[in-house]
């Protein structure tokens, strides 16, 4: 119910995914934004991926497509 503690802990998913993202061959950050939004399973906007991992504009770009190019996300224009 603890919306905080719910997000502390896709976080702390995120950040050992990153982790572990290194031993499979795929970078870190684009890692950490895998394992959040496997995470989060919900919709997101770049916007809110980047600002609950902290990452600029361009990373949060770059690792969402090559997520995108895996196929496990489809991105779409911001409503």
């Amino acid at each position: 119910r603890d919306a905080g503690a719910a997000e502390r802990l896709r976080l702390a998913f995120a950040d050992s995914w990153g982790q572990m993202g290194g031993a499979w061959g795929v970078q870190p950050s684009v890692a950490r934004v895998h394992g959040y939004l496997l995470a989060h399973g919900g919709v997101l906007t770049e916007r809110q991926i980047r600002e609950a991992l902290d990452l600029s504009h361009r990373a949060a770009s770059m690792a969402l497509t090559e997520i995108e190019s895996w196929g496990l996300i489809e991105r779409v224009p911001d409503p």
